[in-house]
């Protein structure tokens, strides 16, 4: 079964290198720089993981974060976040995240995470 992955993120230069690692992966992914429409993506699509950027320009991520683990319990959570988000994360423990990234991250540190994240959904 191929994995479908959620990006959440406004920045167009992590969210390519987001997908392309997840293709490299075979896995596919849809993206967006909205909190709202990735609120709408999960409720009409199955994904396996979601990748949240935690600075989003029209809601925060920590709430689209809680919604999607709220309406889909199984989709694993990798949360993005900086200096500015960084306090936002603690909450965030007790929903389940899969891992926290400091931005900015590297390839190799992405690429890491996001197999362990598939590696623990399929088993």
């Amino acid at each position: 079964m191929v994995e479908r992955i959620l990006v959440v993120g406004g920045d167009e230069c992590l969210v390519a290198m987001i997908q392309s690692i997840l293709r490299n992966e075979g896995c596919e992914s849809d993206s967006t720089a909205s909190g709202e429409a990735a609120l709408e993506k999960a409720t009409n699509a199955d994904y396996q993981m979601a990748i949240i950027d935690l600075k989003l320009s029209d809601m925060p991520g920590v709430e689209v974060a809680q919604r999607i683990r709220k309406m889909c319990d199984k989709t694993n959570l990798i949360v993005l976040a900086d200096d500015s988000t960084f306090n936002d994360c603690i909450d965030l423990l007790d929903y389940g995240v899969e891992d926290i990234l400091i931005k900015p991250v590297e390839s190799n540190e992405l690429t890491r995470v996001i197999g362990e994240a598939l590696r623990s959904h399929d088993g």
